[in-house]
């Protein structure tokens, strides 16, 4: 649990949730009429999951409303400065000059409108909750955020995959504003892959200073799955036989981080290591079976995402230490995934201090002419008041605290 509840906090820290009181994570429009909010059921949320939530107003005068939108948007983005060298001058004037090339590249690939209530209604003074749902796309990328990072030649690394829900209370009269609010959705990507035991070997040739051949070394790994959640324990097995005159002075695991971005035709590529063990080594001449090599995960890590600007993979490498000679190593691919999220605690002092009862019911919601198809979408009735505000409107679907 602490796991999950570290893991939490970076993703909002990550999305760019400001911490330190009731309004983390969204922003909203305040009128003397009065003001909404968005608040969502979960922390986040899966590609292909339904999305869950409220639109809470808290009116101040009597509001001609005409129809309550949400506005879900999907965006990345990926710049850096690169150091570059030209050559300025001529004959014996010529000398090289260093630079910084900027390369960037945007990426709009999720607009999707839903209408939460699509009838004109008046809101007396008083609080108003109004529940939504929406289903997300099933391809789409896990929510990504890196800022002002340094890596080798290419500094001020900007990457970003970021999604919002912009809710907007459409009231009557032409120079009437309208009341809007707009919260961060975050995504984590869904493994595309099935989670199972791996195994891989690999068998080297040792070459002492690179030239000098001194024998085999072979290594089978056994790994438990190619998935992991952050704080988890990878657990190896790996039979080492050192065929070699040359000692094996370590075995190492590493869990290693590739950050991969993409713009204006060329690549940001950062690699990391995040995670590292080291057991003892594999005498000449001698086999080491089934040796024990735990990997502990770090607690925070960014999930596996895809993105066509951005990319974020992990492999877990095992390692032979072999003194002047190139390790012989073990690479496989693995994916890190969120674990399951818990109820929107985030949200909750908020709750409480405008009154708004813990959400039990979600609604379905009303597609737009153009939009996305949404499943399910058809009228939402107005929201209840908040004293009566846990009747079930009607149509509507129970689900529980932490989502469908």
């Amino acid at each position: 649990m602490a796991a999950i509840n570290s893991f939490n906090r970076q993703l909002y820290q990550t999305m760019g949730r400001k911490r330190g009181g009731i309004f983390n994570g969204f922003t909203n429009l305040f009128t003397p009429a009065g003001k909404i909010c968005t608040i969502l059921d979960k922390l986040y949320y899966v590609p292909g999951e339904t999305v869950t939530g409220r639109v809470v107003l808290a009116a101040n005068e009597t509001i001609e409303c005409n129809a309550i939108v949400l506005r879900i948007k999907g965006k990345e983005k990926a710049e850096w400065d690169e150091k570059r060298t030209r050559t300025e001058g001529q004959g014996e004037n010529a000398r090289q000059v260093e630079y910084w090339k900027e390369y960037d590249s945007k990426n709009k690939f999720l607009d999707m409108h839903v209408v939460v209530s699509p009838d004109a209604f008046d809101c007396q003074p008083g609080q108003y909750v109004f529940p939504f749902s929406f289903q997300l796309p099933n391809n789409i990328p896990g929510s990504f955020s890196i800022a002002n990072w340094k890596h080798g030649d290419k500094r001020d690394i900007d990457a970003e995959i970021k999604y919002t829900i912009s809710a907007t209370i459409k009231r009557a009269g032409l120079f009437t504003p309208n009341l809007k609010s707009k919260v961060l959705l975050t995504v984590c990507a869904r493994p595309n892959v099935s989670v199972q035991p791996q195994s891989c070997a690999k068998s080297g040739r040792v070459m002492f200073m690179c030239c000098i051949p001194k024998g085999n070394v072979s290594m089978e790994a056994v790994f438990d799955k190619n998935c992991y959640c952050p704080g988890e324990l990878s657990q190896i097995m790996c039979t080492t036989r050192n065929e070699s005159t040359v000692p094996v002075n370590a075995m190492r695991v590493k869990l290693m981080r590739v950050i991969t971005l993409y713009a204006d035709g060329h690549e940001c590529r950062i690699v990391t290591t995040v995670s590292e063990n080291s057991y003892s080594g594999v005498q000449p001449g001698q086999t080491k079976e089934n040796q024990s090599l735990p990997l502990q995960l770090a607690p925070t890590l960014y999930p596996s995402t895809m993105g066509q600007r951005i990319k974020v993979a992990y492999h877990i490498d095992v390692e032979s230490d072999i003194p002047w000679a190139p390790d012989i190593e073990i690479h496989l691919p693995v994916k890190i995934i969120a674990p399951q999220p818990a109820v929107n605690t985030e949200y909750l002092g908020y709750i409480k201090t405008f009154n708004v009862p813990i959400p039990t019911y979600a609604a379905p919601p009303v597609a737009v002419a153009g939009s996305m198809p949404v499943a399910g979408a058809m009228p939402v009735a107005n929201a209840m008041p908040i004293a009566n505000a846990t009747a079930v409107p009607t149509g509507s679907t129970v689900a529980p605290m932490g989502g469908v």
